[in-house]
């Protein structure tokens, strides 16, 4: 099941951040979970006992999702404050489920980047699995979005900069495979991304007989930024992963995801079957560059999306640096206004100058 909005693995909630104002409808339209969403009746998963897990005393619970709780912690070996997620107790009970997830927990251990969330430790206490983290400062980008539409340059480097944190999780072997606004954080007063929650993630080259946390043809993951073969419930690859980013990017652009629905079931056909409104359509301000990009990221075949999440974020690099040449139909329309007052006034002093002239010799 997806984590709830509450959920930011390695976070804590912004204190300078006011509640959560409802967005206006000319902003972002993004529906509430379906009705049929098992996350709207996820119960809250009980504290361990005594507030403590191995060598970790547990201040408050921060959030809580389908496979675990996560909990604001001091580590008093380090004496740090970290982000601990704890394994649910009735997923604990299964010694297999507990070794999965160690052992995927592990591998997105080994994904070092600047852009990814750091797993300081995975261990485990008893029978409870657990994963310490990066406690970060900031916002998720499903909040940020909340405030308004932002500007095109700053989705544009939000883009880039999730394509690097996935680009080193697919080098690592591992599909995130719930890449959503809710998983991207943003850090810090420059708001850098930070990506979140590999709780879903899976093998590159996984096959069905692969020991997983998640059942072979079982369909977990967020309907809204799903790709076509995840919903079938078919093996999938790093370009499931740039799909979502190009749901993430669509929204964040248009105000309102690729394909809504009512219903999980509705949201599924419409990923399958149609195409979204074009983004030009929604947002007059996005280049034809980052419309063709956001394009091709939600083709339907794999094989039509760029074939790599660092071929993505170069070509949003290259929009950056292009900026100043890469510009809206509006802006387009007003640097065209400006150009042909520039040269009408260039050719009434051009004309100004010959009559001074032909006074002069006359």
């Amino acid at each position: 099941a997806p984590e709830p909005d509450s959920v930011r693995e390695g976070s804590m909630p912004d204190p300078l951040t006011p509640p959560r104002p409802k967005a206006a409808a000319t902003e972002r339209l993004r529906p509430a979970p379906p009705a049929d969403d098992p996350s709207r009746t996820a119960a809250a998963p009980p504290p361990p006992t005594a507030n403590r897990l191995a060598h970790f005393r547990l201040l408050r619970r921060l959030g809580h999702g389908g496979m675990g709780a996560v909990y604001l912690a001091r580590d008093e070996k380090l004496r740090r404050d970290v982000a601990l997620k704890v394994m649910l107790p009735e997923l604990a009970a299964d010694p297999d489920a507990r070794d999965r997830f160690l052992r995927e927990a592990r591998a997105a251990a080994a994904v070092a980047h600047d852009h990814v969330v750091a797993v300081h430790e995975v261990g485990q206490d008893g029978d409870t699995p657990y994963l310490s983290m990066q406690l970060l400062e900031g916002t998720s980008l499903d909040r940020f979005l909340d405030r308004g539409r932002p500007a095109v340059a700053e989705v544009v480097r939000i883009g880039r900069e999730a394509a690097l944190g996935l680009a080193a999780a697919h080098a690592k072997g591992l599909v995130h495979r719930d890449v959503k606004p809710s998983n991207l954080f943003l850090e810090g007063p420059g708001r850098r991304v930070k990506l979140v929650d590999f709780g879903l993630a899976a093998p590159v080259a996984a096959t069905p007989d692969d020991p997983r946390l998640t059942r072979p043809g079982s369909v977990l993951g967020s309907p809204a930024y799903m790709s076509p073969e995840q919903a079938r419930g078919q093996p999938v690859d790093p370009r499931t992963d740039l799909f979502a980013l190009g749901a993430v990017l669509y929204e964040a652009l248009g105000g309102r995801p690729p394909f809504p629905g009512a219903t999980t079931l509705a949201v599924l056909t419409a990923l399958v079957s149609d195409d979204p409104t074009p983004l030009a359509e929604l947002n007059p301000d996005v280049p034809p560059a980052v419309a063709d990009l956001v394009a091709r990221l939600l083709a339907k075949n794999p094989a039509d999306r760029p074939p790599t999440a660092a071929d993505v974020a170069d070509e949003l690099a290259q929009i950056e640096a292009g900026a100043d040449r890469t510009i809206s139909p509006k802006q387009t329309v007003r640097e065209t206004r400006h150009r042909k007052k520039k040269t009408r006034r260039k050719s009434m002093a051009r004309t100004v100058w010959t009559v001074r002239l032909r006074t002069w010799r006359l």
